[in-house]
């Protein structure tokens, strides 16, 4: 795969189009896990009415910020392997993978799954911790897709060959896979796109025109919102008509996102101290921030002291606050620095 792509030689420097990504990311993260009680996608906080609003603000924030974090990921190791091919990575770079991302979901789920998860036995203990509890499920999938990448690279596929592989994965998706195989099924297409991108391949699809934009954009909202009106559930065929409609509404978001972004935020921008600091904090805010909300709304007295209707707001506020101000602290020590 390796010889079918010769990118320009380019060096490593901070990107401030990723790095302005990230923290938009982030905040459609807080945002979604703060309203996901009024969404339907956690336990609804009481006998309050539902409110439609919020149900679409969860549904919206949720659309493509997943796909657009495995994109920022298949940017980066694109842009890594330009100085290192990533076909000359042998099973260090492996090994690497599981430092930065198994190991702490490993760590994390079991701290997640002492403070919200009821003990049925050491096998559903053991089987939860290695999926990821709770949002860590997202670790060790992106792990597997690193894993992937590499040893289709390492079978030097084309990459006309790889994103075939990684279409047919999407419609074999299955989230019922263990270890969160099913799950990287899906996201493979976003982690090659990005990869694809980097090394200077699909061009022509990530030009910063405004009529590109325009049109990802589109297709974006009518796909997101036919889907989300009808949510049709039926058969094989129409599961994977679904699925694949998902999938073109997460692509054109992220794509959209990505060409705003870099349209206007040079690559190389001077960003603000703390912008390059947040974006730095991205990780630890991401595994932070879901501790903090589940023991706001299911473990303190806040829902019931605070207006119902200003909870996922001010759920917000302290989820993105407190996870900043943790990573911070975690960063101070040193065993933090390598966790986060």
């Amino acid at each position: 795969m390796n010889q079918s792509i010769t990118p320009p030689p380019r060096k490593q420097s901070f990107r401030s189009d990723i790095a302005v990504m990230r923290l938009f990311l982030i905040i459609l993260l807080i945002i979604y896990h703060s309203f996901a009680p009024f969404s339907g996608n956690w336990e609804a906080i009481g006998t309050k009415a539902d409110i439609p609003t919020y149900r679409w603000i969860g549904n919206f924030s949720y659309s493509f910020f997943l796909e657009s974090f495995v994109f920022i990921s298949g940017l980066l190791l694109g842009s890594r392997s330009i100085k290192k091919p990533l076909g000359n990575e042998g099973y260090g770079f492996i090994l690497g993978k599981i430092k930065r991302l198994i190991l702490p979901s490993v760590l994390f789920s079991i701290t997640y799954f002492l403070c919200f998860y009821q003990w049925n036995g050491v096998s559903d203990f053991a089987y939860t911790i290695l999926n990821g509890s709770g949002h860590l499920w997202f670790l060790p999938m992106l792990f597997w897709l690193f894993v992937g990448l590499w040893i289709l690279t390492k079978l030097n596929l084309s990459p006309q060959w790889t994103f075939f592989i990684a279409i047919a994965s999407v419609c074999l998706s299955n989230s019922s896979l263990s270890l969160r195989l099913g799950n990287s099924m899906y996201y493979f297409l976003f982690f090659f796109f990005g990869f694809l991108i980097e090394h200077g391949a699909l061009k022509k699809l990530v030009k910063p025109t405004t009529s590109l934009i325009t049109f990802y954009s589109l297709t974006f909202i009518v796909v997101f919102l036919f889907c989300k009106i009808t949510n049709i559930n039926g058969g094989f065929l129409t599961n994977l008509i679904m699925k694949l409609l998902h999938c073109i509404y997460g692509l054109s978001g992220t794509l959209a996102c990505y060409l705003i972004i870099i349209k206007t935020v040079p690559t190389n921008m001077v960003l603000p101290k703390w912008a390059m600091t947040l974006s730095g904090y991205s990780f630890g805010i991401y595994i932070m921030q879901q501790f903090i909300l589940k023991w706001l709304y299911y473990y303190t007295d806040l829902p019931m002291v605070v207006d119902y209707v200003l909870l996922p707001w001010i759920g917000t506020a302290i989820a993105l606050i407190g996870s900043i101000f943790i990573t911070h602290i975690l960063y101070k020590l040193h065993i933090g620095k390598h966790l986060l």
